[in-house]
């Protein structure tokens, strides 16, 4: 899904629908208050309000419909909530600034529970945070990254240790529950990996559990690359490793995501449009793998349509 905020208006396509380019849209979602932050896991998501309001929404029939809404009553109007978090249908956790930086639980209306669960609380600044299993990743705004995990015996979240250190904040971060793996782009546009420098230059990325996709760029360069690693190459070695393939595209392009178990890589170019593209390295994958489970047809039909 591609989300575009104008105000209170959001602006909805589903990418395997069609790449429609915006201002265009599929559909468009009115909401009474500007849109300040969207968090979505499946077909659940959640939109925060600039009046501190927390609407769910679930995905029935191809469009996002309002469902509930997560209370926030017991949330001072002078705080600042930011960096949403959404695991499943009804677990939310964000980050609360006030006085204190804490990470809270915060709950549906009208269930037999608190308004919100503050988790963990500290003085130094928080910029973001993920789930992990039985706790959370945080990050410091100095660039140190540290977990807390549940006590259920004091019935709290305690830290766990230092789990690395970056020298200045990350952005763009991404963690890997399955990999156990924590992606990032630092200011000098290294893509960092477990608090290791893997790629330079790098404007944009998407992961899951088998690739690495990354768009490059080199200022003797008047294009950019989308390149693709394996990620079981980044996780067996301390190396400096290369991509196993690069294609040139428009310079200023960004990676907006991939077809998991696809061959489909969607863009957004720098005039806006979104645009669909087949990676040779996915195709060949693709291929390899429909031939070997005896799937003929089918690769047949790729083989035909992509001219291999």
């Amino acid at each position: 899904m591609v989300y575009g905020l104008t105000a209170g208006n959001v602006r909805v396509t589903d990418l395997k629908a069609a790449p429609i380019p915006p201002p265009m849209c599929q559909y468009e979602l009115t909401f009474p208050n500007i849109v300040c932050e969207i968090a979505q896991y499946n077909d659940s998501a959640a939109f925060l309000l600039a009046d501190h309001s927390l609407l769910a929404y679930k995905l029935r029939e191809g469009k996002f419909e309002e469902y509930a809404e997560y209370d926030t009553t017991d949330l001072s109007q002078d705080c600042i909530c930011y960096n949403l978090c959404l695991n499943n249908s009804n677990q939310l956790s964000a980050i609360i600034a006030s006085s204190h930086y804490s990470i809270c639980n915060l709950n549906l209306k009208n269930m037999n529970c608190k308004e919100s669960i503050c988790l963990y609380s500290t003085e130094k600044p928080l910029i973001w945070h993920s789930h992990m299993t039985n706790g959370f990743i945080l990050q410091r705004i100095d660039g140190e990254w540290f977990s807390i995990k549940e006590n259920k015996d004091k019935h709290c979240y305690l830290e766990t240790g230092i789990l690395f250190e970056t020298g200045s904040a990350l952005c763009h971060c991404h963690y890997s529950r399955t990999k156990d793996i924590i992606f990032g782009i630092s200011k000098t546009n290294d893509l960092v990996v477990n608090g290791r420098p893997f790629f330079k230059y790098v404007g944009s990325y998407t992961a899951d559990e088998d690739y690495l996709l990354t768009v490059t760029f080199d200022s003797h360069s008047s294009s950019s690359k989308l390149q693709i690693a394996e990620l079981k190459d980044i996780l067996t070695t301390d190396k400096q490793i290369s991509y196993k393939s690069s294609r040139a595209i428009e310079r200023g392009a960004m990676l907006i995501g991939y077809e998991t178990g696809g061959t489909r890589v969607w863009l957004q170019m720098p005039r806006g449009n979104l645009e669909t593209i087949h990676l040779k390295e996915l195709l060949l994958n693709k291929l390899k793998k429909l031939l070997n489970d005896l799937h003929f047809k089918d690769a047949a039909v790729i083989m035909k349509k992509h001219r291999i």
